[in-house]
């Protein structure tokens, strides 16, 4: 007897594609709510369900899958399901524990540098700023700044390097900042230098 697995949800395609591999496999692939008589019909021949947290597991949900053995919940967390209710019946629970550690981490560290370096700023004066529209925000960091440098240079000569927290423009004609250099000063830039004059 072939398997049958019911997927309540989107999950990714490789996830699909191993289940496809042994077992015949039904999934809802629908943003909106599961209706409980589709549930229900798929519930009715399944022995695996395929689980995520906005489908709740109950006793209606049970009782609508009599031949179910196991319940794999694709989420860290399972309070979607009444686990009690399902050792009663013999189902299995299972979930999916640390698979968004890393993924949290990098968001919390994405958090902190958009927040300390105000990018979220920097970016959406890009795209609304003229390009020879040069603004400053004050995002400097507390500790001394960069300890490298960068150097931007256009087909005319002109040159804008970045050190220390300072830009100097070196200019042997029309001068126009572009995108990268607006990045550039609203990612700490405090001040810019320019040849022969005072800084602005």
């Amino acid at each position: 007897m072939t398997a049958r697995v019911a997927v309540f949800g989107r999950i990714p395609a490789s996830g699909l594609e191993v289940l496809h591999q042994v077992a015949e496999v039904w999934s809802w692939d629908d943003d909106e709510h599961i209706p409980d008589d589709v549930r229900n019909r798929e519930l009715a021949t399944a022995h695996a369900a395929v689980t995520l947290l906005t489908n709740k597991v109950d006793d209606a949900f049970l009782d609508a899958a009599p031949s179910l053995k196991i319940v794999a919940n694709v989420a860290v967390g399972f309070n979607n399901i009444d686990v009690a209710a399902c050792a009663r019946r013999g189902v299995v629970v299972t979930n999916t524990p640390g698979v968004l550690a890393d993924a949290t981490a990098d968001l919390a560290m994405a958090l902190i540098l958009m927040v300390t370096r105000r990018m979220a700023e920097g970016e959406r004066l890009i795209r609304s700023v003229n390009k020879h529209t040069i603004r400053f925000l004050d995002s400097t960091p507390q500790d001394g700044g960069n300890s490298g440098g960068i150097v931007i240079e256009d087909a005319s000569g002109n040159s804008i390097v970045l050190t220390n927290g300072k830009v100097t423009v070196h200019s042997v004609g029309v001068l126009e900042l572009d995108a990268a250099t607006i990045m550039l000063t609203s990612l700490g830039v405090s001040r810019i230098v320019t040849p022969n004059a005072n800084p602005i």
